[in-house]
């Protein structure tokens, strides 16, 4: 069976392949449709914000949690690789909290040595890359990473 994420990887890569000239395949890619951040968007960005959200600078512990990583590429409506695009994603520690936001939940501690925010910037080919930890269900919400670009 192929994971979910890289059945999107897989698809991804043929709708640019097929919007770049195939022979019957549409001329360009259908923009992602805009939406709000939502409720858990962090009201501060950490100081540590790359794109490694399993070690937290200043921390010897790594969080909690199945290491995953997350990757993709962000391309123009003529399927063309983006390059030095801004790619953010967050979600929840394994607890169920998001961090830098307002969470007065005192049932479970927070995962310190995880990052809960981070940020790449894509390279020449429209490329960014993630390592985090595979996301897990909380209150009323199925498993769930967040991206903004």
């Amino acid at each position: 069976m192929i994971a979910r994420r890289r059945m999107l990887e897989i698809a991804a890569g043929y709708s640019a392949v097929f919007s770049l000239g195939g022979v019957g395949c549409a001329a360009t890619l259908s923009p992602t449709p805009r939406q709000t951040a939502g409720p858990f968007y962090p009201l501060s960005i950490p100081v540590d914000s790359d794109n490694d959200l399993v070690q937290v600078t200043g921390h010897n512990g790594i969080a909690k949690g199945t290491v995953s990583y997350v990757s993709g590429r962000i391309l123009d409506p003529d399927g063309r690789p983006l390059s030095g695009v801004r790619v953010e994603i967050w979600q929840c520690d394994t607890t169920g909290h998001y961090h830098y936001v307002r969470d007065d939940r005192a049932d479970t501690p927070l995962d310190d040595n995880f990052q809960g925010y981070g940020q790449a910037i894509t390279d020449e080919t429209g490329g960014y890359r993630f390592r985090t930890i595979r996301p897990v269900p909380y209150p009323g919400r199925t498993p769930l990473i967040h991206y903004a670009v």
